[in-house]
């Protein structure tokens, strides 16, 4: 998964590091009607910005893949679709997870059981995985179909390493 989020990385950095890339992608999303007509830049001073420049990248999907078809990196996008959805997903919960522990309201007893009802649904992710059930997974949930076995296993053995990560 760690080599998916690289091949997003590089996709947007390839897309927003040239001003002629990014007004091209621009007028590639107009044409397509896309909601978004530009993809957020990944930072790694705030890793929340790594959830914000993926579920950006996901809604622009179907434009980043058109706009890199005939390079190496748009292949390699493809192949690690799954993984994509899967990461777009999961850091939006964090995101959510992370705005519910800041703010004045927060108390340290709020923000533990927050974080605790927060691990607690790995679980529930995890079985619903193996059911194929994505109902908390909208991304991954448009490509339930296309998901393979293997390709769950990963996340399952990915959102058990996070329940029990110390």
């Amino acid at each position: 998964m760690r080599k998916s989020l690289g091949h997003v990385i590089k996709a947007v950095n390839l897309i927003k590091k040239n001003a002629l890339q990014d007004r091209l992608f621009q007028q590639l999303c107009g044409k397509n009607n896309e909601e978004f007509k530009r993809l957020v830049l990944h930072t790694e001073v705030r890793w929340l910005s790594k959830g914000n420049c993926l579920q950006r990248f996901v809604a622009l999907w179907y434009s980043v893949i058109s706009f890199l078809s005939e390079t190496e990196l748009g292949q390699k996008l493809i192949d690690a679709k799954s993984d994509t959805l899967y990461l777009s997903d999961i850091f939006e919960k964090l995101n959510v997870l992370n705005k519910e522990l800041q703010g004045n309201d927060s108390t340290l007893f709020s923000c533990k059981e927050a974080i605790t009802a927060f691990i607690g649904k790995f679980k529930l992710f995890w079985l619903n995985f193996g059911r194929r059930e994505f109902a908390q997974f909208r991304s991954l949930a448009y490509i339930s179909t296309e998901l393979l076995d293997a390709d769950l296993a990963v996340y399952v053995d990915h959102l058990k390493h996070l329940t029990y990560f110390k």
